[in-house]
């Protein structure tokens, strides 16, 4: 009888064993579910890209910089400005427009213009952009239209030249408040006009988000 007794608590030692491993397996399952989903690590980048603009994922913005040749030298750098629209499509990814103006003076080999000519790029361009907090950069392009004076209409054939024009593009935006920020954006253009010249544009910004 005492051997059966001792038989039958040794059993309900083992099952309340499994019982309380099992439970406990199950809890920690839980705790680690639920710390990957809450973790800091493992949500850090949703988090910062989902409170940086508050749920607006729209903005309209203008920049106002200077422009420099890096090659087929003419003028040094000059006055640029641009304007703004994109859309965000997720948290990281975006999608927009930029739109540019500069003018530069000729060296020699600019366009195959006479030396000091003066002449100027419009642009007009699709951008694809990588969002990480007040970071962004990715590519551009679309179409520049390089002008001068028709006065030069007898020596180079017509007064403008359209050409397919892109390059990379970064910049940041510095939060003034939830709907405005304050940045900086460059942008390298190689354009594939004969004679043209790659230009950086540096640009200060300024965006309304919605």
């Amino acid at each position: 009888m005492n051997i059966r007794m001792m038989k039958i608590k040794r059993k309900n030692r083992t099952k309340n064993k499994m019982a309380t491993t099992g439970a406990m397996g199950v809890s920690l399952a839980l705790a680690v579910a639920l710390f990957g989903m809450n973790s800091p690590v493992a949500g850090a980048t949703e988090k910062v890209e989902a409170d940086y603009n508050e749920g607006r994922t729209t903005y309209i913005g203008v920049g106002l910089g200077a422009a420099a040749p890096t090659s087929n030298v003419s003028s040094g750098s000059v006055p640029s400005i641009g304007a703004f629209l994109g859309h965000k499509l997720s948290p990281q990814a975006g999608i927009g427009l930029f739109g540019g103006y500069y003018g530069q003076t000729s060296s020699g080999s600019l366009l195959g213009l006479p030396a000091l000519t003066a002449a100027s790029t419009a642009l007009l361009m699709g951008q694809g952009s990588f969002f990480l907090g007040p970071l962004h950069i990715g590519a551009e392009v679309g179409v520049g239209v390089n002008s001068w004076g028709a006065s030069l209409s007898t020596i180079h054939a017509g007064n403008s030249v359209v050409a397919l024009t892109g390059g990379p593009q970064g910049g940041v935006d510095l939060k003034l408040s939830p709907a405005a920020t304050l940045g900086l954006e460059v942008h390298y253009l190689m354009s594939a006009a004969t004679g043209s010249a790659n230009n950086l544009l540096a640009m200060a910004t300024i965006k309304g988000w919605m």
